[in-house]
C-alpha cells in the first residue's frame, strides 16, 4: 500500500506540474503577444515622431526665411522712412505751385500764337 500511495502522490505531482507549466505557457504567451503590441505601437509613435521632426524642420526653415524678409523690409524702412518724414512735414503749397506753371504755360502758348498771327 505504501508503493500505491506513493505512486499516486507522484503522480498528483506530475499532473500539478504539467497544468503548472501549461499555465505559465499561457501567460509567457500572452506576455509576448502584449510585448510585440507595445512594439507595433511603438514602431508606429516612431514614424509619427519622425514626421513630426520633419515638419519641425521645415518651419524652422520657413522662419528663418521670413526673418531675412523680415530684416530686409526693416532695413528698406530704415533708409527711406526719414525722408518720406521730412517731404511731408515740410509745408508746401503744391496747389500754388502748379497753377503758378500752369498761368505760365498758358501765357507763353498766348503769347506764341499771338506771334504767330502777326508774323
Amino acid at each position: 500500500m505504501n508503493r500505491a500511495c506513493q505512486r499516486f502522490a507522484n503522480d498528483c505531482d506530475g499532473q500539478l506540474y504539467n497544468m503548472m507549466q501549461r499555465e505559465d505557457s499561457k501567460k509567457t504567451q500572452e506576455l509576448a503577444e502584449a510585448s510585440r503590441s507595445i512594439a507595433e505601437r511603438q514602431l508606429i509613435d516612431s514614424r509619427a515622431m519622425k514626421d513630426v521632426a520633419l515638419d519641425s524642420k521645415r518651419i524652422a526653415e520657413a522662419t528663418r526665411l521670413d526673418s531675412s524678409a523680415m530684416k530686409t523690409i526693416a532695413i528698406l524702412t530704415m533708409i527711406f522712412l526719414p525722408g518720406t518724414a521730412i517731404a511731408v512735414s515740410i509745408p508746401s503749397n503744391t496747389n500754388a505751385v502748379i497753377s503758378c506753371i500752369a498761368d505760365s504755360a498758358k501765357d507763353n502758348l498766348q503769347h506764341e500764337l499771338l506771334l504767330r498771327r502777326w508774323t
